[in-house]
């Protein structure tokens, strides 16, 4: 053990408020009421995303929430289906392969990770960034060590929807929660700023080049 080293993926914190504050003409996030849900990555089966939509559909009609999905997939139709089906279509937006993610998750009240797996996520970190509080499924250590067990985000059991809609009322509905989460977040984040981890990359290297 004593010759591991661990260093994490930076997040370019400078970079993605930067690119947050671009303008962004979508009337579904700009022009309606309501909390604004959000998830970002590839449509995909891994990403659990009919869980998070059938959550989405357990929540109370009074919060009157908009769900936005980033990211292009092959699951594109079956969940506009499964919308659909569960009769959530008009509160549904999905962008699609987007260049510049971060004009939308800047705009999020709330930003979910649903994954049935996940290794050390950056859409963790860069919602952190923005100041959007995180609800996250406990679906890996990584999840998990990222959010420091449930310090920096809600943390919820796995593939279960009826549990991830609870999680999410609940943050939707608790402003002093949500505002704890972003706080200590933001501490969290600046430990994966791009600077810090390249003087632990050289740092590294180093201690390689002095060792015997």
């Amino acid at each position: 053990p004593d010759r591991i080293s661990v260093v994490h993926n930076p997040i370019d914190t400078e970079k993605i408020r930067r690119l947050a504050g671009a303008p962004l003409d979508d009337p579904f996030l700009e022009d309606q009421d309501g909390p604004v849900i959000m998830a970002v990555g590839r449509l995909v089966k891994l990403k659990g995303l009919d869980v998070l939509l059938r959550a989405f559909a357990r929540l109370p009609e009074r919060l009157q929430a908009r769900l936005v999905i980033v990211g292009p997939g092959p699951e594109r139709a079956a969940l506009l289906g499964l919308a659909g089906e569960l009769g959530v279509e008009g509160r549904l937006r999905l962008v699609g392969m987007e260049r510049n993610p971060w004009k939308y998750l800047a705009r999020a009240d709330l930003y979910v990770l649903s994954s049935h797996t996940e290794a050390f996520p950056n859409t963790i970190g860069e919602a952190l960034a923005l100041k959007v509080p995180v609800v996250a499924v406990d679906c890996s250590p990584g999840v998990a060590e990222y959010l420091q067990n449930g310090e920096c985000g809600l943390l919820l059991e796995p593939n279960d929807e009826a549990e991830l809609a609870r999680g999410m009322e609940r943050m939707l509905s608790d402003r002093a929660l949500r505002e704890g989460f972003v706080q200590r977040g933001l501490i969290r984040v600046n430990e994966f700023g791009l600077p810090g981890v390249v003087r632990r990359y050289e740092q590294l290297l180093l201690d390689v080049i002095d060792s015997p």
